[in-house]
C-alpha cells in the first residue's frame, strides 16, 4: 500500500536514499572503441559545485543540449557522433566520451570540456576496448615495461594492461581485451578502471603538500626544542615572556599546517580507500612474469600515504608538546609575577612600618615642642599680670606645664584617631 494512503509524511531524504542506488547507472559498452575521461580538480572552496553546476547548465543552453540527467550530479547527453557524461563530484568535476563511426579526436569541441573553467586538469584517462580475449603482443609492447600492470579480470575471461604514463596527448592508456562478456560487464570493468586512475590521482594530491609542509614542521620542531632548553635555565622574567610570545608563535604556525592538511589528507585517505575497493572488485588474476594493478599501485601508494599520515601525527603531537610547553611557562611566568608582588607587597609592608615609625616620633616631639611653645605663651601672659599675692612667674609654668602636656597629648591623639577613621 502507497505511503500516501496511510497518510505518512515521506522522510525529506527517502527520495534522494532510494535513488541512490541507481545515480551511477552502468553504461553497456560494446567490445570495440575508444572510452575517455578527463576530470578536473576544484577542491573544496565553498560555493564551487554551484559554480560548476552553473557552467554546465549555461553551456548546454547556449548550444541547445538537453542533457539526461540522473541524478543533480550526473547527465548524459549525445553531440553528433560523441555519447557524453557529465559527473560532479565532492572535489572533482569530470566528462566522459566515447566516439562512434568519427576519428578518434583526443580533445573534441563542443562536447563540453568547455563548460569546465573554475578547475584545474588533473586526470586524462583513455580505456581502448578491443575485440578480443587478450590482448595482443604488439599493444604490450607499445607500454613501458618497468611499470607494466597485466592481468586477467572476470575470472579469466577478459584481460586489462597499463603502464601509468600518459601517451603523446597527455592521456593515460588502459587496454582492455573484453570480447568474451556481456556489454554490461564491459562497462563494469571499463567505469571501475577509470574510477581507479581518477582515484589515485587524487589521493596523490596530498603528497606534494606533505612533502612541503615537512621541513617547515622540522623548523618549527626546532624552534620549540631551543624554547624548552632556554625554559629549563632561564629566570629573567623579560625573557620568559619573550619565549612565551615565540611560543605563541609556533603555535600559530602548527595551526595554521593543520588547517592546510586536515581536510586534504582526510581525502585522500577516503580516496585511497576507493582505489583499494574498486582493485579489489577487479578481482586481478597474475599473468606470469608481470605484475597487476593492485600490487603496483599498493607499491607506489602505501608510501605515499604513510608520509601524509606521519605528518599528520607529527603535527599533532606538535600541537601537544607545543599547548604542554605553553601551560608550563605560563605557569613560571605566573609564579614569577607572584613572587614579584610578594616582593613588592613587603617593600612596601617595610616601608609603612617605617613611616608609622617615623611617625610616631614626630608626633612625639610635635607634643613637645607645641607644649614648649604654649608655655612660653603662658610666660608671657603671666608676665603681663601683676596680681598680689600671686606666685612668682616661675612657680606658675611649674604647675602648669604637666597640665599643657596633658592637653596638648590628648588633642594630637584626637586628630591622630580622626584621620584613622577617613
Amino acid at each position: 500500500m502507497h505511503s500516501k494512503h496511510l497518510q505518512f509524511t515521506d522522510h525529506p531524504n527517502r527520495a534522494q536514499a532510494l535513488g541512490e542506488i541507481h545515480a551511477r547507472p552502468v553504461q553497456p559498452l560494446g567490445p570495440e572503441g575508444r572510452l575517455r575521461r578527463v576530470a578536473t580538480y576544484f577542491g573544496r572552496e565553498p560555493g564551487r559545485h554551484d559554480q560548476m553546476r552553473e557552467e554546465f547548465a549555461s553551456w548546454c543552453h547556449k548550444n541547445q543540449i538537453k542533457p539526461q540527467f540522473m541524478t543533480d550530479r550526473q547527465a548524459r547527453y549525445q553531440v553528433d557522433d560523441y555519447d557524453v557524461t557529465w559527473q560532479l563530484h565532492s572535489e572533482h568535476v569530470s566528462i566522459t566520451w566515447m566516439p562512434e563511426n568519427v576519428p578518434d579526436d583526443p580533445w573534441p569541441q563542443n562536447i563540453g570540456l568547455e563548460a569546465i573553467t573554475a578547475a584545474k586538469l588533473l586526470v586524462t584517462t583513455r580505456v581502448d576496448l578491443i575485440n578480443a580475449d587478450t590482448i595482443h603482443q604488439t599493444a604490450l609492447e607499445g607500454f613501458r615495461r618497468a611499470s607494466l600492470s597485466y592481468a586477467k579480470v572476470e575470472e579469466g575471461m577478459a584481460e586489462i594492461a597499463t603502464d601509468f604514463l600518459p601517451d603523446q596527448d597527455g592521456f593515460t592508456r588502459i587496454e582492455f581485451a573484453g570480447a568474451g562478456i556481456t556489454d554490461v560487464r564491459r562497462g563494469v570493468i571499463a567505469r571501475y578502471l577509470l574510477e581507479v586512475e581518477t582515484f589515485r590521482s587524487l589521493a596523490l594530491v596530498a603528497l606534494p603538500v606533505a612533502q612541503d609542509i615537512g621541513p617547515r614542521v622540522d623548523n618549527v620542531e626546532r624552534g620549540l626544542e631551543n624554547i624548552l632548553k632556554r625554559l629549563n635555565s632561564e629566570t629573567d622574567s623579560q625573557i620568559n615572556e619573550e619565549l612565551l610570545t615565540e611560543l605563541n608563535k609556533l603555535a600559530l604556525e602548527t595551526a595554521h599546517f593543520h588547517g592546510e592538511t586536515n581536510t586534504l589528507f582526510a581525502a585522500s585517505y577516503s580516496y585511497d580507500q576507493l582505489v583499494r575497493h574498486r582493485l579489489g572488485l577487479l578481482e586481478e588474476k597474475r599473468m606470469t612474469g608481470h605484475t597487476n594493478m593492485a600490487r603496483y599501485l599498493s607499491n607506489r601508494m602505501d608510501p605515499a600515504m604513510a608520509t601524509c599520515a606521519a605528518l599528520q601525527n607529527r603535527l599533532n603531537a606538535l600541537t601537544d608538546r607545543l599547548t604542554r610547553a605553553t601551560e608550563l611557562l605560563n605557569t613560571k611566568v605566573s609564579i614569577e609575577i607572584h613572587k614579584q608582588n610578594q616582593d613588592a607587597l613587603k617593600a612596601i609592608s617595610d616601608t609603612s612600618v617605617s613611616q608609622y615609625k617615623l611617625q610616631t616620633t614626630v608626633e612625639g616631639l610635635s607634643t613637645i615642642a607645641i607644649t614648649y611653645y604654649a608655655l612660653g605663651v603662658i610666660g608671657y601672659i603671666l608676665a603681663g599680670l601683676h596680681i598680689e599675692g600671686m606666685p612668682s612667674k616661675t612657680i606658675m609654668l611649674a604647675i602648669a606645664a604637666p597640665f599643657v602636656l596633658a592637653l596638648t597629648w590628648l588633642a594630637m591623639r584626637h586628630i591622630r584617631q580622626l584621620h584613622s577613621k577617613h
